[in-house]
């Protein structure tokens, strides 16, 4: 019997809406004059889930265009 699964499996469902949840919050207690300065994102793969900080880059005239990206945390 050939299986249909892919080698990694999706997270569930739930545990995706859990951190979708954790990402919201965060955002809402960033205060709202420090909002353009910082948010939470979240990257979804097929077997993992990774939380960032976004925040301008430090310098001007730096390399990096648009938002810097740190990883807070990654699970698979």
């Amino acid at each position: 019997m050939v299986s249909t699964l892919s080698a990694v499996s999706p997270l569930p469902e739930l545990d995706v809406a859990r951190v979708k949840r954790f990402v919201d919050a965060r955002n809402e207690r960033v205060p709202p004059e420090a909002r353009h300065k910082i948010r939470y994102e979240l990257d979804l793969a097929p077997g993992s889930v990774t939380i960032m900080e976004c925040r301008p880059p430090c310098a001007r005239g730096s390399v990096l265009s648009g938002l810097a990206f740190r990883s807070l945390g990654s699970a698979t």
